[in-house]
């Protein structure tokens, strides 16, 4: 380079952008935690897991649909551990449950909501966990939700 030749700095300056990620994480957490329920061996008669594991991905399956639009505070304040309420807080393009389907997620809900699928409650050891949902139907339902509140376009994930 000649010796008279100025270099020159270029500076760009930039705007912060915002890269909303949580809606990509945990549709990818509750997708994990179906696949953990289908990986799931029972190791007797009766499991709380596979309930739990069903439950936790529909609450992040939904959630993900609503950090779409707001942040994780917002999200949380208003749905909560309320499965119901986040299913009924979705767009009515996503509200695809049939009648029984939305009967079984408000039972699942009131169950789900008092931590019914995480500790032993003798209550409902001594009927026989008879509210409890049937497993399997639970399954279709997180099935269900999981393909209703998957991105279409999978590039962003």
């Amino acid at each position: 380079m000649p010796s008279n030749s100025r270099m020159t700095d270029y500076v760009l300056k930039t705007e912060p952008i915002h890269l909303n990620v949580s809606p990509t994480g945990f549709r990818k957490a509750a997708r994990e935690f179906f696949k953990c329920y289908l990986d799931f061996c029972q190791p007797g008669n009766f499991s709380l897991v596979p309930f739990f594991l069903c439950c936790r991905s529909i609450e992040l399956a939904l959630k993900a649909e609503h950090l779409e639009c707001a942040n994780r505070k917002h999200v949380k304040d208003v749905y909560g551990h309320d499965l119901e309420k986040s299913y009924l807080g979705l767009p009515a393009n996503k509200q695809t449950l049939n009648p029984v389907e939305l009967n079984l997620l408000t039972r699942t809900t009131a169950l789900y909501k008092t931590k019914a699928f995480e500790y032993f409650f003798v209550e409902h050891a001594a009927t026989g966990y008879t509210v409890f949902p049937k497993i399997e139907e639970l399954a279709n339902l997180t099935r269900k939700i999981l393909v209703t509140t998957e991105v279409q376009n999978t590039a962003e994930e």
